[in-house]
């Protein structure tokens, strides 16, 4: 994961980043292809004394799935 920009104010924190990895296992329905995958995402995170307490992901889906041809 390669975080592209971090941002906080007050007790919240949004990270974009993008991922990288091998497909080597069953995902949205499509078998293993051994292709290297790219999606992008925004994570935000709310913190309470310095812990997490909750957190929300909003990926790119449907480019994931379009490199794994599951769409």
């Amino acid at each position: 994961m390669t975080i592209q920009e971090q941002i906080a104010e007050g007790d919240s924190v949004a990270t974009r980043c993008t991922c990288r990895g091998t497909h080597q296992n069953l995902l949205f329905g499509a078998e293993s292809t051994g292709k290297q995958i790219t999606w992008t995402g925004i994570i935000i995170h709310r913190l309470r004394d310095g812990q997490i307490v909750e957190g929300w992901i909003q990926a790119d889906s449907l480019g994931l799935r379009e490199q794994l041809g599951a769409v």
